[in-house]
């Protein structure tokens, strides 16, 4: 059963609250906003509870955002996908781009490699039709076109 949440109110409650919150994952500020939001929280409370968290070192949403490019990266994860679920957690898009030019590194070959193996055919016995899921589920993981149709190019040279 769910304890009934209590409004917070003052800026006591409200860091005790997202210090609790943050020991059992990171978030970044505009995640924290909102969950304070949600808590009824006013919203000049809440800049100056995160203020003092970044001020404290306890929301750091550079390295939040490094972080999860790195975990997105590592599940093969295109450059399209990541720039959307940075900004669905609020990361400020010059930031996002910025930290996407140090550390994106396309992955689309391996990708397309995987999901070769899935079908357990090689590339030149893929009929029009499976060529074209394949690409579909590519760009669903966020490959742009144009790597995707590179890799193929690259995977035709290969075998």
């Amino acid at each position: 059963m769910r304890r009934e949440q209590r409004p917070v109110t003052d800026k006591k409650r409200a860091t005790e609250y997202c210090l609790r919150i943050l020991m059992m994952r990171d978030y970044s500020s505009a995640m924290i906003k909102e969950k304070l939001k949600l808590r009824g929280c006013g919203g000049e409370i809440a800049d100056e509870v995160i203020s003092g968290l970044r001020e404290s070192g306890y929301i750091d949403d550079r390295e939040y955002a490094s972080n999860l490019i790195k975990s997105l990266i590592s599940r093969k994860k295109g450059r399209k996908y990541i720039e959307y679920e940075l900004g669905k957690r609020g990361i400020e898009r010059e930031l996002a781009e910025e930290l996407l030019d140090e550390n994106y590194t396309s992955s689309a070959f391996e990708a397309l490699e995987s999901e070769l193996q899935k079908t357990g055919k090689p590339l030149s016995a893929l009929e029009r039709k499976d060529r074209g899921k394949i690409i579909n589920k590519l760009m669903r993981m966020g490959y742009s076109y144009d790597e995707i149709s590179d890799c193929f190019g690259r995977m035709k040279d290969i075998v």
